[in-house]
C-alpha cells in the first residue's frame, strides 16, 4: 500500500511543486495567492477525472508488482 502512495504522489508532486514556485518567485503579491491556489486545485481535480492518468498509475502499478516479484528481501535486511 505504501508503494501505491508513493506512485500516487509522483503525480501529484510536480503540480504542487509549480504552485511552490508560485510562492517563490519574490513578487508574489495577496491578490495573487487565491488564483495560484485556485490553479492548482483545478489541476489536481483534473488529474483526478483523467481517465488517462489512472491507465498509467495502473500500469505502473503492474510494472512494479512485476519487478518485485522478482526481488528477492532478506529478513534481517528488511528490517
Amino acid at each position: 500500500m505504501k508503494n501505491l502512495k508513493f506512485l500516487g504522489v509522483v503525480y501529484i508532486l510536480p503540480i504542487l511543486a509549480n504552485l511552490s514556485k508560485d510562492f517563490q518567485t519574490g513578487s508574489i503579491t495577496f491578490a495573487t495567492i487565491v488564483p495560484s491556489i485556485n490553479r492548482t486545485k483545478n489541476k489536481l481535480k483534473d488529474l483526478l477525472e483523467d481517465n488517462a492518468t489512472i491507465e498509467r498509475l495502473s500500469k505502473d502499478v503492474d510494472y512494479l508488482t512485476n519487478v518485485w516479484s522478482d526481488i528477492k528481501i532478506n529478513p534481517r535486511e528488511a528490517k
